[in-house]
């Protein structure tokens, strides 16, 4: 009998060790920074759900702070994984390229000088910031809604750790914006703006703290779930392109976190040690998701038994998603003009006493991200100061306030171009915008483009007003052109043909979904040719896809007046097949009694293999290409471009006319290089046709 009790005692003793070892203990998720490396922190969160595990609080650095703020706001990681594989992250984060205002158009740019009252400065960088913070506001916008300004209300509480600028001594945040301090918090230096969040000028919290345990053992954790991004010396492929240069500089300047771990903390060194911080791709995505998932798994393996106060733990369950705030009491855009601040309530579809739409909001921020109309927009979403007391009115806890802070883009910028072409010789062109013409909500802008074959100068004004639920911006615009249109036999260039035209448009213009813009542009135009003079009046509709810092893949315009009608559509897209970059291109013209300057040229100023740059021109044109290019060494590409197309004369569509060029299917082929030095392009290529044409093609710079 005594021995059997002794065997029972014996029995029970590492039991007991064991129930003591499962104690419910305060516990703090802790993510470090890492640029790319940190999708690794989704695959923790894979495991912890997996688990049933929910901290009681999170802490977050830099891409740590993204992460976590996400999962702080109820999103599981199987949902932040679909969310973060469908972020335009190489959109707002590519190489550096100067960008003209919106007033300006489409005109490309060597370099862009901005002032924002406190003198020019040259526009540097290769991140979109209007676009950077506009996705932070959309990621964050759920847990924004839930917070209402207190970080604590989250589904888990939440602390952003960022770095004060002035002292690199570290700024814990847990209050105001989400997406603010979360912008804040990765804004690593030499590549991200400094983030300001009230009087702070803020920097990545890496620099401070990057393993930010200290804060989660200050707000009560008893123990702490470690996510770290360890980083390898530096990378030498990565040295040519200054942007990575500059961040891997910032991870020198990152200050990991050298408080003593606890017996029961769960430390997961993620193998990152190898990965590219600038990675975004699907495969280094799915690399860093597994390979998370698996050394949390091990750990947690290891640890034993984690059990939260919050109830997680192995076979524990999740907590359910709280209930978003679904009506809106207030909007207010303190510190700009009336007609800004309803022009941008409209913008977003906010307004008092009407619902939330999550999703409607959200694509709004996106779409005026794409603008540089402004840098940022943060909604400071609040609990509401009063609520109704009515029977049937909506609580507290289903309501919000907003406090919008926008953060305009440059008042005033210049910018200045040039580019060379074997065929057109040079050509420079330069812009001014005045985003506040003359004190009043008018943008301005002026631009001049002199060629050796064309010389242009427009004036043009915007103003957006509310409108269809959108902000409009409404139109004028006055130019004159001057043109000597090339003229071409089959055996040689003849005397060109001097043009002018001057016009004088208004019109509106509109954003649609999927990044279409649409303009529509009553206009009266009077041009001098080979014949009389002659006027007109009409109207162009402009549609195009408007993505700021890339070409438009989709065009179409149409021009209808009392003299002529003409229509072009150019389609193209790109794709990567193993190693080959493959852009086919689609051209389509028609114009009915045109006049000579404004026939359509085979191939436009791309110009066509083979042939001189506007050498085939005609009332008509239809062509098909592909463009073949892969890198080569260093910035060079191997370019190989195909063609087919022909150019037509009034009367039935492309008709073949005898004796002439009319008509003619004509095949031809380019191949050379191509290469972008700093922010110059250069393309060197010979082209074949079917025709006997053989012409070299040389240019440096764009041509537009």
């Amino acid at each position: 009998m005594l021995h059997a009790l002794l065997a029972l005692t014996l029995l029970a003793a590492p039991r007991a060790a064991r129930a003591q070892a499962c104690t419910p203990q305060v516990t703090g998720l802790v993510l470090s920074g890492g640029g790319a490396k940190g999708f690794a922190h989704i695959g923790v969160f894979k495991v912890l759900d997996s688990l049933g595990i929910v901290p009681d609080m999170i802490v977050g650095s830099s891409i740590g702070a993204i992460m976590g703020a996400m999962y702080a706001s109820g999103y599981t990681g199987s949902e932040i994984d679909s969310i973060a594989r469908a972020l335009p992250i190489s959109d707002v984060i590519r190489a550096y390229s100067p960008e003209a205002p919106g007033v300006i158009g489409r005109l490309p740019a060597l370099a862009v000088w901005e002032r924002d009252g406190s003198g020019w400065a040259l526009q540097t960088g290769s991140v979109r910031e209007a676009e950077v913070n506009a996705l932070m506001s959309a990621l964050m916008l759920r847990g924004n809604l839930l917070a209402r300004g207190d970080f604590d209300r989250l589904p888990i509480p939440l602390r952003v750790i960022a770095t004060r600028l002035s002292t690199r001594s570290p700024v814990v945040l847990d209050k105001g914006d989400l997406a603010q301090a979360v912008r804040a918090s990765f804004a690593i230096p030499l590549i991200f703006r400094p983030g300001r969040v009230g009087d702070l000028v803020l920097m990545d919290g890496g620099v401070s703290d990057n393993i930010p345990i200290g804060t989660a053992r200050a707000m009560g954790a008893e123990r702490v779930i470690v996510s770290t991004l360890p980083t390898a010396a530096v990378d030498d492929a990565l040295l040519g392109d200054p942007f990575k240069v500059a961040l891997q500089l910032s991870d020198f300047l990152f200050l990991n976190d050298t408080t003593q771990y606890r017996p029961g903390d769960v430390i997961i060194r993620n193998r990152t040690s190898t990965s590219n911080p600038l990675d975004f791709s699907a495969a280094a995505i799915d690399t860093l998701v597994a390979g998370g998932m698996e050394v949390a798994r091990a750990m947690f393996a290891e640890a034993g038994c984690v059990v939260t106060r919050r109830g997680g733990g192995v076979g524990g369950r999740a907590t359910a998603r709280a209930a978003l705030p679904d009506q809106v009491t207030d909007v207010v855009v303190p510190g700009v003009r009336p007609v800004e601040a309803r022009t941008l309530r409209v913008a977003l579809g906010l307004a008092s006493e009407r619902p939330v739409h999550e999703d409607s909001l959200r694509r709004r921020l996106l779409a005026i991200g794409q603008s540089d109309d402004y840098h940022a927009i943060w909604l400071t979403p609040q609990r509401s100061a009063t609520v109704s007391r009515t029977p049937g009115a909506p609580a507290a806890d289903s309501t919000v306030a907003f406090r919008i802070a926008p953060v305009f883009g440059a008042r005033e910028a210049f910018l200045t171009g040039g580019a060379y072409d074997n065929d057109l010789g040079g050509r420079l062109w330069g812009g001014y915008a005045n985003r506040a013409l003359l004190g009043s909500a008018v943008e301005g802008a002026v631009i001049a483009d002199f060629g050796k074959y064309r010389q242009e100068v427009r004036a043009s004004a915007r103003r957006r007003v509310p409108a269809f639920a959108r902000a409009v911006p409404l139109v004028a615009q006055v130019g004159t052109i001057g043109e000597d249109v090339r003229i071409f036999t089959d055996s040689a260039e003849v005397a060109p043909i001097a043009t002018r035209e001057f016009e004088f448009a208004a019109g509106v213009g509109r954003t649609l979904e999927r990044g279409f813009a649409v303009a529509i542009l009553p206009y009266v135009r009077a041009w001098r040719g080979a014949d009389a003079e002659v006027g007109a009046a009409g109207v162009r509709v402009h549609v195009a896809q408007d993505r700021r810092g890339s070409p438009p893949h989709a065009v179409f315009e149409a021009d209808v007046n009392t003299r002529f009608q003409r229509a072009h559509v150019e389609l193209t897209r790109s794709y990567t097949l193993a190693s080959v970059d493959v852009t086919p291109v689609a051209r389509v013209g028609w114009s009915r009694r045109a006049p000579l300057q404004q026939q359509f040229t085979l191939g436009g100023f791309a110009g066509f293999p083979g042939l001189r740059t506007t050498e085939r021109r005609g009332a008509h044109e239809a062509m098909l290409g592909v463009d073949f290019t892969r890198r080569a060494y260093g910035p060079l590409r191997a370019l190989v471009q195909l063609r087919a197309g022909a150019i037509g004369t009034d009367g039935a569509f492309l008709a073949k006319r005898a004796g002439t060029p009319f008509g003619e299917l004509l095949g031809g082929a380019r191949v050379g290089v191509d290469a972008r030095i700093g922010v110059l392009t250069v393309q060197v290529a010979r082209g074949i046709n079917t025709v006997g044409g053989d012409t070299w093609f040389l240019r440096v710079g764009p041509w537009f």
